[in-house]
């Protein structure tokens, strides 16, 4: 498997691949949701992912885990 995605420079070197996130979520009974898509880009604060639903700006402080996808 890949090594996991942590810090703003993982994400930004892994801009415009497919990746899988787990994203915290307080709505969903396991506390967390999957999301899988294109990044389509990295700041100090979030990222946005581009899923076939639209495009998705995450927290970073809301990612519990990540992975590129290869």
């Amino acid at each position: 498997p890949e090594p996991p995605l942590r810090t703003p420079r993982h994400f930004r070197d892994a801009v415009g691949a497919q990746v899988r996130i787990r994203v915290s979520d307080a709505k969903s009974p396991r506390g967390w949701r999957e999301r899988t898509g294109e990044l389509l880009g990295v700041d100090d604060d979030g990222l946005t992912l581009g899923l076939d639903e639209g495009v998705l700006q995450i927290k970073l402080a809301d990612v519990r885990r990540a992975h590129e996808i290869k």
